[in-house]
């Protein structure tokens, strides 16, 4: 090679060597960050995978349609129109006019009977029961045997302040009111939604048994001197307390012992050991009821509970 040729060698590599570096670099780097995951959009994609059931609080898929926790249904919506509600603890549906959020008063226990079944059942109305139910929503109903019916002489009618709107439909709920009233068992319910416009009622039910039924045992209440703070005292909240009086029972794993509260979660006292062992970890089926009260009205009280298992 001449000198010539070397000289036009050296200044090509000069020239072309920078700009085909600079190329080769630009291509490697966008090779590398094609092969590596895309991260756009990562976070929210992933709090947008999950959503909240407005009933119960669990956490659920973006696209389920129902809470693996409870059941019901995710998407907020009126159970008659089915129009998207804006909150799902709404009272009436803005489209339709129907009230759907509404509570009545169905008590774990009654009259010395414990709850045994509850659920929302549909409304069979008789003529003037629509207008007689209107702006009553969460009011108890009642039901009663209607044996003379023209078509039904197992039809139970279901009454509202004493006067009849409708009845039961024919099937196994029917069954179990005429089975529970010939027991002297005791059936009650609440209106839970009603839509005018749809002219359909729904109402909440429950079935009472009679405690007696259930296995029990006495425990007296220990603790009851202890102070809450130190404004607070269980001894005060106990002596608020009536005989018969439903208390809850709740399980403190740091002390590993029953906690007892009056219906306002106030403190009254603890079940003592035996009673821990006796309820086992099932509070859930653990009704208490106060069997027991005594106050010298000088700082000294006492009292004993009874625990039923269901």
């Amino acid at each position: 090679m001449s000198g010539k040729q070397i000289f036009i060698f050296i200044v090509l590599l000069i020239v072309f060597f920078p700009a085909a570096f600079i190329y080769l670099a630009v291509v490697i780097g966008k090779k590398g960050k094609n092969d590596q995951p895309s991260t756009r959009g990562t976070g929210s994609q992933v709090q947008a995978t999950y959503k909240q059931c407005p009933h119960c609080g669990a956490n659920c898929l973006n696209d389920a349609k129902f809470c693996t926790a409870c059941g019901k249904g995710l998407v907020a919506q009126c159970p008659f129109c089915e129009a998207p509600l804006d909150d799902p603890d709404e009272k009436y549906c803005m489209k339709c006019g129907a009230a759907i959020n509404f509570d009545g008063y169905l008590p774990k226990v009654y009259d010395g009977s414990y709850r045994t079944y509850e659920y929302e059942c549909g409304m069979y109305l008789v003529e003037g029961g629509l207008e007689k139910i209107k702006g009553n929503a969460g009011k108890d109903i009642w039901f009663k045997k209607d044996p003379q019916n023209t078509y039904d002489n197992k039809a139970v009618a279901i009454t509202l302040f004493g006067e009849k709107v409708g009845y039961v439909y024919r099937g196994k709920t029917q069954d179990m009111i005429n089975d529970y009233i010939d027991r002297g068992w005791t059936v009650m319910g609440y209106i839970s939604k009603y839509s005018v416009a749809l002219k359909k009622v729904k109402y909440e039910i429950a079935f009472y048994k009679p405690l007696a039924e259930l296995e029990s045992r006495r425990f007296r209440l220990v603790g009851v001197k202890k102070k809450v703070d130190d404004y607070e005292k269980r001894s005060d909240n106990l002596a608020s307390c009536s005989v018969g009086n439903t208390l809850t029972v709740e399980y403190d794993a740091y002390s590993d012992k029953y906690i007892v509260y009056d219906n306002l979660h106030s403190e009254v006292g603890e079940l003592p050991q035996t009673a821990t062992a006796y309820i086992g970890r099932n509070e859930d089926k653990c009704i208490c009821i106060l069997d027991e009260l005594n106050d010298d009205y000088d700082g000294n009280i006492t009292a004993s509970v009874k625990i039923y298992l269901m």
